[in-house]
């Protein structure tokens, strides 16, 4: 560890780690905002499901994209032993275990509904 225990948290890895899930959600929305706007293929964007499969693709790649680019951080962080790391290790997983448990709740929800 170092002997400077006032070392800066990068902000970068604090707003990737802390955004992970949030970011690409928000460019996911903008994404689909703007597919629904210009509506390349002429099709009813008054439907829900409108660009569903462009912009679910859209979506799960940005979060892989993102979490990944987070544990890299976050790994690069560790090895250098910098203080930070491993609240930011926490900030990762808490929302990891966040969505897990959000998926979860719902599968049971569906297979208690019968939806």
């Amino acid at each position: 560890m170092p002997d400077d225990a006032r070392t800066p948290l990068p902000r970068a890895a604090l707003i990737l780690n802390a955004g992970a899930f949030a970011l690409p959600v928000a460019l996911g929305s903008l994404f689909a905002a703007l597919l629904k706007t210009i509506n390349p293929s002429g099709v009813d964007v008054s439907q829900e499901l409108a660009y569903l499969r462009p912009i679910l693709i859209v979506g799960f790649v940005l979060v892989a994209v993102f979490v990944l680019a987070a544990v890299v951080v976050d790994v690069v962080l560790s090895s250098r032993r910098h203080p930070f790391a491993p609240a930011l290790w926490t900030i990762l997983g808490v929302q990891v275990l966040g969505i897990v448990v959000f998926v979860v709740a719902r599968l049971w929800e569906g297979a208690i509904t019968g939806g």
